[in-house]
């Protein structure tokens, strides 16, 4: 009893915290949110960090492969986990499909997303991408900037109606989670093996 308790006052805060973020910010923010929602957004900073390891690090073909691999490995990850697992077993409506509050949110294009909304699977990717990038490269700029991103794309979901702000912040931990895990992995088997030895990134 005293834990649904808690559950319904948390659910309560979300509501009220979902009010507050979302609103109607005139076609610029409509667009701008539809940007960061977009996965085409993720594009330059895929190239960008190609571009650095191949260019600035002097890395070879091979090696920037196995970076490629390990960031398909969290995005896969991450959205796995979010959309096959937790969202059908939490079954949390996305406040677009709930009764209680979707009539008073702002969506852009009719878009109102899918039934189940926790946790949010873009935050998730977000931040796992974010996570083991940032370990690789650790640069503070890059940290800083793809985290600061992050945040952008996560918060385009709530001001689009289809997440509350706990499903995104569920999503930044599994995200953060799953990019830490898969760095490790990738530290123990690739970075620091006999076979690829050579592999040094973070320095």
């Amino acid at each position: 009893m005293a834990l649904q308790g808690f559950i319904d006052v948390l659910d309560g805060a979300d509501r009220q915290a979902m009010l507050v973020l979302n609103f109607n910010g005139g076609s610029f923010a409509d667009v701008l949110a539809e940007v960061f929602s977009s996965r085409l957004v993720w594009v330059p900073w895929a190239l960008f960090l190609i571009y650095y390891l191949m260019f600035v690090r002097k890395r070879s073909r091979w090696q920037v492969l196995a970076v490629i691999v390990g960031l398909v490995v969290v995005v896969t990850l991450c959205d796995q986990v979010s959309s096959s697992l937790l969202k059908p077993l939490v079954g949390r409506l996305r406040p677009s499909h709930d009764d209680g509050i979707s009539e008073a949110l702002h969506y852009v294009g009719g878009y109102r997303g899918g039934l189940y909304g926790f946790v949010s699977s873009h935050a998730a990717n977000a931040f796992g991408a974010a996570a083991f990038s940032s370990l690789l490269l650790r640069k503070r700029m890059f940290t800083v900037s793809i985290f600061v991103f992050s945040i952008l794309v996560s918060y385009s979901r709530i001001y689009l109606g289809v997440h509350y702000l706990g499903d995104v912040l569920g999503g930044c931990l599994l995200g953060v989670y799953v990019g830490f895990g898969t760095y490790w992995c990738y530290k123990m088997l690739v970075r620091d093996s006999s076979f690829f030895k050579r592999i040094q990134f973070a320095r």
